[in-house]
């Protein structure tokens, strides 16, 4: 994990929210599976906040947030895509390694993917990504394996 704050996916290293909070537009979604069941996540991330802009100038970060719980700790999946990849498919690979990266943020940790896939498709002129995902992340011991992910999200600030 990188020793400075996780700006890609929106929160410091103190895990405060770096971004807004916002409910999700109308159409949008970001949903996955968890097997085995997280303790905090639970077996299905449903966000209720997303996110689709940069954070950085190298990167766009598609976020997903569930603020439901009564809990003051995060709980989001993060994807990260460096600006110059083209639509398609591509791997998901440790974040040390400057290319796509997703995280998993829950119980006042972050858990990078070790590996993984990720489909996506953007449509410019109306500012929203479509996707679908799959990864594997260790937190606390335990490895995830993050499945059937889904997202739908529309710009919530620069591309």
């Amino acid at each position: 994990m990188k020793s400075t704050d996780h700006i890609e996916l929106g929160i410091d290293k103190n895990f405060n929210f770096l971004l807004p909070a916002q409910k999700n537009p109308e159409n949008t979604y970001y949903k996955a599976t968890f097997s085995p069941k997280h303790p905090s996540i639970g077996e299905k991330h449903e966000s209720t906040n997303c996110y689709y802009q940069s954070l950085t100038s190298k990167n766009v970060s598609l976020i997903g947030q569930n603020l439901s719980g009564s809990d003051p700790w995060i709980r989001q999946i993060a994807i990260v895509i460096p600006r110059t990849f083209k639509d398609g498919t591509h791997f998901i690979l440790p974040e040390e390694n400057g290319e796509i990266f997703a995280a998993i943020a829950a119980d006042g940790e972050v858990s990078y993917a070790t590996e993984g896939e990720v489909t996506f498709e953007r449509d410019n002129s109306n500012q929203t990504i479509t996707a679908r995902f799959q990864f594997k992340a260790t937190q606390n011991g335990v490895l995830y394996n993050v499945q059937n992910g889904e997202l739908r999200l529309i710009a919530t600030g620069p591309l």
